[in-house]
């Protein structure tokens, strides 16, 4: 704003760490939990019509009696309930995520991703450095309703050179590659690479290891509202011997993550080059 921006978000976060005073959450005393949820409200002597005590009252007895634990650490805490856990990625380690975009013109990863529980569908780019072996992934289009997703990616992937095209081989999203791939304007040649689910687990797997890489995380983005909030509340699903993103029972969209997740899986799975060959004949 003092710069004169007045275009795109601004996001302000109030929620527990992952430790409060050296102690992890889910070892915290319910007195603890409570204490640490207050500390951070921020109404809290702010409120217009509630005093400061009669809230901190109100929230240790009345809203801990009807949420329990697990709720109220939702509500309070700005947490998922799951033992205190607010990401399969730590907020530390995803904000060492945080660097340079994808370079203009660069050979990128496409891929999209359709949340079922939210409606919504996201669609992704990630460029890998074969140089240092760095990967960068970026969230292209977040909208709501699903109609848009095609005709939006079919736009994008015309001006960008993508090495493949990827998408989760599930549900809606699967329904949406061969809506892409029956159009007349769609290469028949760019075949979307269909993940299966073991595919998806290894793609999902290898997002957090390379986001949680130390002492420098090999997985980077540009931190944008729509993925970060993605990445902070997503599930976890068993997925063979792995696990994958979950959006039943999340609160907030999962498909920036998957599709980045998509984006990050094709960049690394590039479509074979037909090979420039010329024959003389005598």
């Amino acid at each position: 704003v003092e710069l004169g921006r007045r275009a795109g978000l601004a996001y302000f976060e109030w929620s527990l760490p992952d430790e409060v005073a050296g102690v992890p959450l889910e070892d915290l005393t319910d007195d603890e939990l409570i204490s640490a949820c207050i500390a951070i409200h921020p109404a809290i002597g702010f409120h217009p019509t509630a005093p400061a005590a009669k809230m901190r009252q109100h929230i240790r007895t009345k809203e801990w009696e009807l949420l329990g634990r697990d709720g109220f650490l939702r509500a309070y805490g700005n947490r998922m309930a799951e033992l205190g856990r607010l990401a399969i990625i730590p907020q530390a380690s995803w904000a060492a995520c945080v660097d340079h975009p994808i370079p203009q013109g660069a050979p990128v990863g496409l891929g999209f991703a359709i949340d079922p529980e939210h409606g919504d569908a996201a669609i992704a780019a990630a460029f890998r450095n074969l140089e240092s072996g760095e990967v960068t992934a970026e969230v292209l289009r977040y909208r709501v309703g699903t109609a848009w997703l095609v005709p939006e990616f079919v736009a994008i992937a015309g001006r960008n050179e993508h090495v493949e095209c990827a998408a989760n081989a599930i549900g809606q999203t699967l329904e949406a590659v061969d809506e892409l791939e029956a159009r007349s304007d769609w290469p028949e040649e760019f075949k979307v690479l269909r993940m299966t689910a073991q595919q998806h687990g290894a793609a999902c797997a290898r997002l957090v290891k390379e986001a949680t890489t130390t002492p420098r995380p090999t997985f980077h983005h540009i931190a944008q509202a729509e993925l970060t909030l993605s990445v902070e509340n997503a599930g976890k699903r068993r997925v063979g011997t792995g696990g994958a993103w979950a959006w039943l029972g999340v609160e907030t969209s999962v498909a920036p993550i998957d599709a980045c997740t998509a984006a990050l899986w094709a960049a690394d799975h590039p479509r074979p080059v037909k090979p420039n060959r010329k024959f003389w004949v005598k």
